[in-house]
């Protein structure tokens, strides 16, 4: 929350330094979507390359401080949040081991996969039938946290040898990056009402190396509804 606060300020003085004409809160609130993909080089469970790949969506918001300066370009900050979920659903193979047959089936879930933090943000106004708005702008997410959670489900099969065994297994990865997300926004705007809707282009992802298994999970966009008031 300091963080939250420290860059509000920033971005407020900045605007009152260079004379802003128009300043405004906004919240955020939509939609994201992105994939969890899954390689192996182990030559013993390589069938399961791209078939326990999966795609994920889910919920996306933020909030903040956007100013409009005289020359029409707009600086800001905020804080914003994505969290994608999704799974395979059971897959199942026909393999063997050690010349037993051996039926497998699989399961795997990606619990949350989730980017949050700071951003400041920079763009340019334009403005048509006095009302409408198009304010394309990038945003810059500082040490944003990145989570990814997952979980799978195992069971092995040789009806040769009365054999049927099942095992599952949850895991969790954190990491801090730093996000470029480009933002598509048009709005319409009313008394000192703001409503709109935007299209987000990039997102934060997270790659997880295990042995010879790699999984590599992605938000890769977004986009939202928009509510906004001017000061």
């Amino acid at each position: 929350m300091k963080k939250f606060y420290t860059l509000l300020v920033a971005a407020f003085a900045f605007a009152q330094a260079t004379q802003a004409v128009e300043q405004s809160g906004f919240l955020e609130l939509g939609s994201a979507s992105g994939t969890n993909t899954y390689t192996t080089t182990d030559g013993t469970i390589a069938g399961l390359n791209m078939v326990l790949d999966h795609d994920l969506s889910g919920g996306a918001y933020s909030f903040g401080y956007m100013a409009k300066l005289d020359s029409n370009y707009v600086v800001g900050g905020g804080y914003h949040k994505a969290t994608v979920t999704g799974e395979t659903g059971l897959t199942s193979a026909n393999g063997s081991i050690s010349g037993i047959p051996v039926t497998s089936t699989y399961n795997y879930k990606t619990v949350e996969l989730s980017y949050s933090g700071l951003f400041g943000l920079f763009g340019y106004d334009v403005t048509f039938a006095e009302t409408w708005h198009f304010i394309p702008q990038v945003r810059l997410g500082l040490s944003n946290s990145v989570v990814l959670q997952d979980a799978f489900y195992l069971r092995l099969q040789a009806p040769s040898i009365g054999y049927d065994e099942a095992a599952t297994g949850t895991s969790k990865t954190t990491g801090s990056t730093n996000l470029f997300l480009i933002m598509l926004p048009l709005s319409y705007s009313f008394e000192n009402m703001t409503i709109g809707y935007q299209l987000q282009l990039g997102g934060a992802g997270i790659t997880v190396e295990d042995g010879t298994d790699k999984y590599v999970a992605t938000i890769a966009s977004a986009s939202h509804f928009i509510f906004g008031f001017k000061f």
